[in-house]
């Protein structure tokens, strides 16, 4: 016999639980919704299921990955029509004699055989399990002395008296009833099809049972469905908790799930669920409330019939009203209250001190927790090493088992400690992780290519903590490889494994090394004709250079100062002939080097315009590469750019490098380097607009963007690029022109325009 449950719909009353699920996949006290219905299904005689498929169908199937469920195949459908009748239709098996019907949203927990045997001894075309012990907006109905439904209703009324019992959601049905009734459209099962059978007459039954049924429909209901499952003690429940938590008390029934976190002083009471991976600090009150997966309350908070959704995080002295809600990973901070009904949506931010006394549901869609430049900073200090590790187990998570990442850290202090939360979150996961300790992020990103790992990690720490994401040779994250990581970091879905799957820590100390054989190996054995001064702000990278060019400079050369930038990526040069020269002169000489020696080079989309004039002088092959590309027309220019060859393009030790031995083998001036260098001017501007991006784009230059880089505006003498940035708060322009007053004009000609659409 077939089986259709029908898990398609949004589940717009239960927002914000079922922001990222749909409500079928709910848990109680450990166990997915849908896996309850399931398993009465099969002991009803069920042989197959049928999953009817709509809302969030992509992580229903991930519970199924192997087709079956405890030996029984488990198959898909989906229909283009949105009426559950439409659903029902495009899954039924015709060949089968009898289908049994499950909404996806009802909890029931008993015997259906009684409902398999009364249908088939009836021959009935229809028959639906009715209960009194139904709750949460069930339909009631009406039958006579034969079980024949007469009535259905919402609120029973005087013209219908003796409408005590409810609908399960749970129905047998005759597939010859499709070529009598019309299942198409948008009609609905329940709404439309029961009613007209019960009209036809002789179509329609009630078998009752006194089973438990639970319609899903609100928060509230929620919790009562929860409860009564703690209550009937159909469950594991935790009672001697003496052994595991020292120091809080718990009030039975409990529910504790899998590697749960109970800090002393704190009281779990009566009807409460821990679900796994929660972690609930020092002296907090949670009573008859739901923590969901990986969810995590700080220290003297208060939960009173509360569902605190999957991922969502709390800090210190939070209060949580009766029937409020925090969505999946929400965080609320320090000293926030919950007012009675409140709800924070899912990936939503509340500052500390606040109290909500309505719905926040602004924040609907996830945060952005990297930023254009592929930075994660810690968002607080406080339970900053716990952030620490959710990060990299997030980042782990996002990767196959047994990949290989490399971190490093900055010589500030404590950056080293961060360091090592990071490792033991990422071997959590089962990742190899190959440590190189105080480094530059450079050398961090020369580690990635030379350990042919997936990803590279770069700590440092200033005023907060902060984590580089870079791919092979430094570049970026693809924006999808991002945002994976966010969703899995907000929702706290991480990948466990068994202690044996650990991953291994390496130590990569040697890597620094490598990096300066590698950097040194871009010269000459002497440098003729120059003498390099390198100054950097951080000591690793000053010691690097130091030891790189020590003792291989002309001492009679030409006297030339290279200053590194703070994050190690660029560097300008000074000389008494040339005076200051800027990053993006440096950059471009170090272009020509390439070019004339054949190698090609891959730069940023929005770098200037100049470095296509040198490619046209020299015969070069220059490729641009976006940032945030998400597909994979760029894919040979990210290739060439993850090279050695292009090291320089975001290694200003590299560029030092490469621009001394152009001038060492030509035996030149900078000076005289530079007359081959095309003079262009950039100038560049963050606007704030209270317009989405692809308005502001689409009603600058009359068309959407498709690259991650924006759109490219042009007025004759100059060029920009306009382009949004990941929070949706603003767009940076960068314009260039053969005049500096020029570029600077452009760019403020545009800031004037995208103010004037948000008039």
């Amino acid at each position: 016999m077939q089986a259709i449950i029908l898990c398609g719909g949004r589940g717009e009353r239960l927002m914000p639980l079922t922001s990222e699920n749909p409500a079928s996949m709910l848990r109680f006290a450990g166990k997915e919704l849908i896996y309850y219905n399931i398993e009465q299904l099969v002991k009803a005689g069920a042989d197959r299921i049928t999953l009817a498929l709509g809302y969030g169908g992509s992580r229903i199937k991930e519970l199924f990955e192997d087709g079956t469920f405890q030996g029984v195949p488990v198959d898909f459908s989906g229909c283009s029509d949105e009426g559950t009748a439409a659903a029902i239709a495009y899954a039924a098996d015709r060949n089968e004699k009898n289908i049994i019907i499950a909404e996806g949203n009802s909890l029931f927990m008993g015997d259906l055989t009684g409902l398999v045997k009364q249908h088939t001894d009836r021959n009935a075309v229809c028959t639906a399990l009715v209960t009194e012990n139904a709750v949460g907006g069930c339909k009631r109905v009406c039958s006579d002395e034969n079980g024949e439904i007469t009535a259905l209703t919402e609120d029973p009324s005087a013209e219908t008296i003796g409408c005590e019992l409810s609908l399960t959601g749970v129905y047998m049905l005759d597939t010859a009833v499709f070529s009598q009734v019309n299942f198409g459209g948008r009609r609905d099962f329940v709404c439309d099809i029961l009613p007209e059978l019960s009209e036809l007459g002789g179509r329609l039954y009630a078998c009752e049972s006194d089973i438990y049924c639970a319609k899903i429909l609100t928060p509230c209901g929620f919790l009562e469905a929860q409860q009564n499952i703690l209550y009937s003690g159909g469950v594991r429940i935790i009672n001697n908790t003496s052994d595991n938590f020292n120091g809080v008390t718990f009030i039975p029934p409990v529910y504790i799930g899998r590697n749960v976190s109970v800090q002393p002083g704190s009281v779990i009471g009566k009807g409460t669920v821990l679900d796994d991976g929660a972690r609930i600090g020092a002296r907090c009150r949670l009573i008859g409330s739901y923590a969901g997966v990986n969810s995590s309350l700080s220290d003297f908070c208060e939960a009173d019939g509360t569902v605190i959704c999957g991922g969502a995080s709390a800090g210190r002295y939070v209060k949580f009203g009766f029937h409020s809600v925090a969505g999946s990973g929400c965080i609320i901070e320090d000293e926030c209250e919950l007012a009675h009904g409140a709800a924070i949506w899912s990936g939503t931010s509340v500052k500390g001190g606040t109290t909500v006394r309505d719905t926040i549901d602004r924040g609907s869609e996830s945060r952005v927790l990297i930023d254009d430049d592929g930075i994660f900073t810690l968002p607080h200090i406080s339970g900053s090493a716990v952030s620490a590790v959710s990060f990299a187990l997030a980042c782990g998570s996002s990767l196959k088992p047994c990949s290989r990442v490399v971190v490093g850290c900055s010589d500030k202090e404590g950056a080293a400690l961060y360091l090592q939360e990071v490792k033991c979150g990422l071997a959590n996961t089962g990742i190899d992780v190959f440590d190189i300790g105080e480094s530059t992020p450079q050398q961090t990103a020369y580690a990635v290519n030379f350990f042919k790992a997936e990803i590279g990690i770069y700590a440092d720490l200033n005023s907060h903590c902060t984590f580089r994401l870079m791919s092979r040779g430094g570049l970026p994250l693809e924006r999808r490889s991002e945002h994976t990581i966010e969703q899995i970091y907000q929702n706290r879905r991480f990948r466990s494994c068994p202690p044996d799957g650990f991953g291994k820590i390496y130590s990569g100390n040697s890597a620094v090394s490598l990096y300066e054989s590698f950097v040194r190996s871009l010269m000459p054995h002497r440098l003729k004709g120059v003498n390099p001064q390198i100054r950097a702000c951080s000591k690793t990278a000053a010691g690097s250079a130091d030891r790189i060019f020590r003792g291989i400079n002309d001492i009679n050369g030409e006297r030339i100062t290279f200053h590194i930038s703070a994050d190690g990526s660029k560097c300008t040069a000074y000389s008494q002939d040339s005076g200051n020269i800027g990053s993006e002169a440096m950059l471009c000489l170090g272009i020509f080097a390439a070019f004339s020696k054949g190698i090609s080079v891959s730069v940023p989309y929005c770098f200037p315009s100049s470095a296509d004039r040198i490619a046209e002088n020299l015969c070069g092959r220059l490729y641009r590469y976006y940032n945030c590309t998400c597909g994979t027309e760029d894919s040979e220019a990210r290739k060439i750019a993850a090279g050695e060859d292009n090291s320089f393009v975001r290694d200003g030790l590299c560029l030092c490098a490469a621009v001394c031995s152009y001038l060492s083998e030509r035996k030149i001036s900078l000076k005289k380097a530079l007359e081959d260098i095309p003079t262009i001017f950039s100038s560049q501007r963050f606007v704030v607009s209270n317009c989405e991006p692809q308005t502001v784009i689409r009603k600058l230059c009359g068309r959407s963007y498709e690259i991650g880089e924006g759109a490219e505006l042009e007025n004759g003498v100059s060029r920009a690029i306009v382009r949004p940035m990941k929070n949706r708060q603003g767009l940076m322009i960068f314009a260039e022109s053969m005049q500096c007053e020029q570029a600077s004009a452009f760019c403020d000609e545009i800031c004037a325009r995208i103010k004037m659409l948000d008039k």
